[in-house]
């Protein structure tokens, strides 16, 4: 994923995550470490789409496929 503005955004559609309801738990982790990280999540009310924004603060413009793992409870 490219940065766009100074992060990393990508969205989750319900069709993929499965859960059709906006009342739900998303938890990102570094796939690597396990680490839980810290990220701006926001649930479309309608459709449930998941979208997640990580700041770029090492300004390192790309991330990497798999870097991180999203686990959603609904």
């Amino acid at each position: 994923i490219a940065a766009a503005g100074g992060a990393f955004t990508w969205t989750i559609n319900a069709a993929t995550h499965g859960i059709q309801n906006p009342a739900m738990l998303v938890q990102l982790y570094e796939a690597a470490t396990g680490a839980q990280v810290l990220a701006d999540v926001a649930v479309d009310p309608t459709n449930y789409a998941v979208t997640i924004t990580i700041n770029d603060t090492e300004a390192a413009g790309n991330l990497a496929a798999n870097t991180y793992r999203v686990v959603l409870f609904g």
